[in-house]
């Protein structure tokens, strides 16, 4: 089975898909305000789970990665 490369226009195409996560996260951030209808979507089992610090690593890591995959692709 022969794998095919897929196009430059593709490849490029995917990584302006991924660039669309943090500007979204932006636009986020500035229209999550509390107004006059907000609710709560916390449930009991959100405060029984730890914080642990170390995880934020894999998170902080997978844009380079995922970036770096789209590439050799």
């Amino acid at each position: 089975m022969k794998l095919m490369k897929p196009s430059t226009k593709s490849a490029y195409l995917s990584l302006l898909w991924l660039a669309a996560i943090p500007s979204l996260n932006i636009f986020y951030g500035i229209l999550n305000r509390p107004g006059d209808h907000v609710s709560s979507l916390a449930v009991a089992l959100d405060s029984m789970i730890p914080f642990v610090p170390a995880f934020i690593i894999p998170y902080i890591l997978w844009y380079p990665f995922i970036t770096g995959a789209l590439q050799v692709l």
